[in-house]
């Protein structure tokens, strides 16, 4: 089952990139925590399927990309961003509600996070969700 892990808003404040050129961002919260990603990438992104960086920020005499956590990319069926961080974890957001936040018709969107463990029972796989209970004998009616 997935769960609200957080939000994505566009953010007010430029960021400082490795050139020294400021960056528009758009601001990504999942479990408390503040990533970033470029307004630019993830705009191409959602139009030519490529990936765009999710990176840490860090304050310095401004905020600046301290480094790559994740990887952004547009899902299969195209109705998704697929979020893909270096941990393991991974989360969603809904394209409609991301375009709305980068033109700027909503200020947030809902980030959810996708469930990273499946065990697979006579060849097919099944999501176990937090607090189903898995039997360790087979059930027979």
């Amino acid at each position: 089952m997935m769960r609200k892990a957080g939000f994505i808003d566009m953010s007010p404040e430029q960021v400082i990139d490795e050139k020294g050129a400021p960056c528009d961002i758009i601001n990504l919260t999942l479990d408390g925590r503040r990533y970033a990603i470029r307004k630019s990438e993830l705009s191409s992104a959602i139009r030519t399927n490529v990936q765009a960086r999710v990176e840490v920020l860090t304050q310095n005499w401004k905020i600046m990309f301290a480094g790559v956590i994740g990887l952004a990319c547009i899902s299969k069926s195209g109705k998704a961003i697929n979020i893909s961080m270096t941990d393991g974890q991974k989360y969603t957001i809904g394209l409609e509600g991301l375009i709305d936040v980068i033109s700027g018709r909503t200020r947030y969107t809902s980030v959810v996070k996708i469930p990273d463990y499946a065990i697979t029972i006579e060849g097919r796989v099944r999501r176990i969700g937090v607090g189903q209970q898995q039997f360790s004998q087979p059930v027979t009616a």
